[in-house]
């Protein structure tokens, strides 16, 4: 059992490329590619060698093959399906070579059209074991997407202001746009927005194919809403009030608080469409703004929030899972039970004023021709 390059099993081996007995035509054309590979295990190495490296087998021999040289059919006692948990381990021990060749695959395909990976299990497997090889080259696969949207998230993601980090101004009282934030700060982070919203697309338009496409969802807020206005302010206003409220307890450091200020921007439609269209990589397929409750938990319909207590110690946990590596960072690890604590009560007694909804932006970009 074992992982062949197709560049080197194919070249000196097979001709044609494969046994039209074992290969489809399409399948024959793909594994021409050089980002392509086989992975044999099984009876596709127990095959005579003049069967599969000497072109065509005469048709006596096939008709062998194929009444003979196969696994116990059907799921009972004795069947192949119950009895390959042998096979199952050791093709699973190869996972390190086939992780590393799907890899070496997938760096070797270029942006573009015409880029494509073939890849074949030329086993003979039945049960559980049918999908195992295909199934961890997609998760490969997918690993290595998911590598690569980090690695550009983490190049993308909106920094905090440069004069806010290093003291030049100061967002007294608040952690994100508040009501007695300075305009100076204000604009200090939508700057900011903008300057890494462009990086952020810059990026993606190198990856993506010619007429890709990509939907973006965040979290913004409503034309008419100023900065400081909106469901995002709203979370992030009594988070603050929190914050602050641990400062005499001695949990929390005014100068810590004076310091910290939430890496985002929650932007309008309006300044999302310009940006786009300033930017002049991606055309706009389409965009709208709907609002989603914070506290996922609540379908009711209305604004009135049925159980303020429950709804708030919801939205708290959500707030927490997605910031609290950012908290324990700059304030440390003791604060996060009483913070959040304090944070769901204060929550509750905000949301009798009504729920607490997020207008989330969503677009379809498709990418330009440049």
């Amino acid at each position: 059992m074992a992982m062949f390059p197709t560049s080197s099993l194919l070249a000196c081996c097979c001709s044609p490329p494969l046994p039209r007995r074992l290969c489809t035509p399409r399948l024959q054309r793909g594994l021409t590619s050089p980002s392509s590979f086989l992975f044999l295990h099984g009876s596709a190495l127990a095959m005579p060698a003049s069967m599969i490296f000497r072109g065509r087998a005469p048709p006596q021999a096939i008709m062998s093959v194929e009444r003979e040289l196969h696994m116990a059919t059907g799921d009972g006692e004795n069947s192949y399906a119950a009895n390959s948990i042998f096979q199952r381990k050791t093709v699973m021990e190869t996972w390190p070579e086939l992780h590393k060749a799907v890899r070496e695959a997938l760096k070797s395909l270029s942006p573009g059209a015409g880029s494509t990976m073939v890849a074949a299990d030329l086993g003979c497997s039945s049960g559980p074991n049918t999908l195992l090889v295909a199934s961890e080259v997609m998760n490969t696969i997918g690993a290595h997407v998911q590598e690569t949207a980090d690695n550009y998230r983490s190049r993308a993601i909106m920094e905090i202001p440069e004069d806010l980090s290093n003291g030049t101004h100061v967002n007294a009282d608040n952690i994100y746009i508040g009501k007695t934030t300075p305009k100076v700060v204000v604009d200090l982070f939508r700057e900011q927005f903008e300057k890494d919203f462009e990086l952020f697309l810059s990026l993606w338009h190198k990856e993506l194919v010619s007429g890709g496409c990509m939907v973006l969802t965040f979290a913004g807020r409503r034309r008419e809403e100023m900065p400081m206005q909106g469901g995002v302010a709203r979370v992030w206003e009594v988070l603050s009030q929190a914050l602050e409220y641990l400062v005499p307890k001695g949990l929390v450091e005014k100068e810590k608080l004076s310091s910290f200020n939430m890496p985002y921007y929650a932007p309008s439609l309006d300044e999302v469409t310009q940006l786009i269209k300033q930017n002049d990589l991606f055309d706009i397929e389409d965009i709208r703004l709907f609002e989603s409750n914070w506290d996922a938990y609540d379908d009711s319909d209305g604004d009135v929030v049925l159980n303020c207590s429950s709804s708030a110690e919801n939205i708290a946990k959500i707030i927490r899972a997605g910031i609290e590596p950012l908290i324990m960072n700059h304030f440390g690890e003791d604060i996060l039970e009483e913070l959040f604590m304090v944070y769901a009560s204060m929550l509750a007694k905000n949301l009798e004023k009504g729920k607490a909804m997020c207008p989330v932006i969503v677009v379809i970009l498709k990418k330009s021709e440049v």
